[in-house]
């Protein structure tokens, strides 16, 4: 399917790679979409044991489909047809191969979703605004004389910090739902624990993020905004952070798995 969609997988490529494009998930879409790739081979033994029996019924989805993608093509929409090249593959497994098929697929390329820049445009700015919303009351309530307009906190002595889409934490939840998806795919969990893994981690990155700006504010706000942590690193800064939180949150969700056998909590 990535070789019948060539054209818009190569420009889907370049607005992963292309330094210019000023979005947060192109290059996190490259590491994504390997991983998508490797836990296809992976599932190899499920794909060669699953019963292929074709759908004909299953190519008016897949027309439509390519209608909606060829209309994306048109309108230069280059963040979303990455929507839909998952889309394209998992209808035409669905085609050829029937839904056994298609069942022993889909985790591995529904991944290809999550490496889609579209979730920069469709949740960065509603997630920046939340970030700003947060900030407005959580900077003054931690001690932190701060006030907000716009995408701007300013704070005492004609200093501010600008929330920029990038600082919104669309890439934070963006991972932490991979990661959450990949341990219930490693756990083999059912549906209702891969669910409560993903729901789980999503407020668990809004406040990692959160943390993270308020820290950052703090620390500009106490140094002057000269401490290098603001200056310079404010970008790793955010990921050791986040890091620490998914690190907790993987600590406790895999102590408390209702899954897991007596013997396998014992070992």
């Amino acid at each position: 399917m990535i070789i019948a969609c060539w054209p818009i997988s190569v420009r889907v490529w370049h607005y992963w790679v292309d330094a210019d494009n000023n979005h947060v998930l192109g290059g996190r879409g490259v590491c994504v979409s390997l991983l998508a790739f490797w836990l296809l081979y992976r599932a190899r033994g499920s794909l060669n044991s699953a019963a292929p029996r074709r759908l004909p019924w299953a190519a008016t989805l897949l027309l439509l489909a390519a209608a909606a993608t060829l209309l994306t093509w048109l309108g230069d929409l280059t963040a979303w047809q990455a929507l839909m090249l998952p889309t394209l593959m998992l209808l035409g497994i669905l085609t050829l191969y029937g839904p056994a098929v298609t069942r022993a697929a889909a985790v591995p390329i529904a991944f290809l979703y999550l490496a889609a820049p579209a979730w920069d445009e469709l949740l960065g700015p509603p997630l920046q605004k939340l970030t700003l919303w947060v900030m407005s009351w959580a900077a003054p309530v931690s001690g932190i004389p701060a006030s907000v307009s716009g995408s701007v906190i300013s704070l005492p002595g004609h200093m501010s910090v600008e929330v920029a889409q990038g600082c919104s934490g669309v890439g934070f939840l963006i991972e932490g739902v991979a990661i959450a998806a990949l341990l219930g795919e490693f756990e083999g969990a059912r549906w209702q624990r891969r669910l409560a893994l993903v729901a789980g981690i999503i407020p668990v990155a809004l406040l990692a993020n959160w943390a993270r700006v308020l820290l950052l504010v703090y620390i500009g706000y106490s140094s002057g905004m000269r401490h290098i942590l603001v200056t310079r690193y404010h970008l790793q800064f955010g990921y050791v952070v986040f890091s620490a939180v998914l690190l907790a949150f993987l600590w406790l969700v895999t102590r408390y798995n209702p899954t897991r056998t007596p013997e396998a909590v014992a070992s």
